[in-house]
């Protein structure tokens, strides 16, 4: 009975890390989904200032 409750206590702890790696992916995937916003935003006001044309828009984007 005493192995029973560690392999509980084991499997709570890596319920527990689990849990937390999927938040910290959840973090890093928001993150990088936010920097790839803010860079297309960059990239796409660089053309209008510099009036670059639209297939070199389209090449930034296939590039992400």
């Amino acid at each position: 009975m005493l192995q029973l409750a560690q392999l509980q206590v084991e499997l709570q702890k890596m319920n527990a890390e689990n849990q937390r790696l999927k938040d910290m992916l959840s973090q890093v995937t928001n993150n990088y989904s936010a920097l790839q916003m803010h860079f297309v935003a960059l990239i796409q006001q660089q053309q209008r200032n510099h009036g670059v044309e639209s297939d070199n828009k389209q090449e930034v984007i296939n590039f992400l």
